[in-house]
């Protein structure tokens, strides 16, 4: 039987008047620089939490330091791709839901796209 473990949570449970401070922890593989600096969140952070998943995702591989070689420009994101999808996508769709992710996670926040844009973004490519 296969596992299925949770992601991602909504990092804005913190505003919610019935969650005490401190139960609610994000996990680290996922959050955004500016959550690990400061402690604090917002949308474009959860725009980087969602490319950190659509990473994942696509390559199949752990989040340790894949975002680090994505940045660093040491490793491009299609070089990457999980073998197991076997070329079962078209490739300037892959190529383009690289390029979503890259911009997902942006270090900067205001150089992140809006969760609206990911979607057009995304949507665009199932139409494909």
């Amino acid at each position: 039987m296969q596992e299925f473990n949770a992601r991602v949570s909504y990092y804005g449970l913190k505003n919610l008047p019935y969650i005490e401070e401190g139960t609610h922890v994000p996990s680290l593989d996922y959050a955004p620089p500016e959550y690990i600096l400061s402690g604090k969140l917002d949308m474009s952070g959860d725009v980087y939490s969602f490319g950190a998943i659509l990473l994942q995702m696509l390559t199949g591989l752990k989040m340790r330091h894949i975002i680090l070689k994505i940045r660093n420009d040491s490793e491009s994101i299609a070089e990457m791709i999980d073998p197991d999808l076997e070329n079962s996508y078209p490739l300037q769709e892959g190529m383009r839901m690289c390029e979503i992710i890259k911009q997902c996670l942006e270090e900067d926040p205001k150089n992140r796209p809006s969760m609206q844009q990911v979607l057009d973004s995304l949507n665009g490519i199932a139409r494909t």
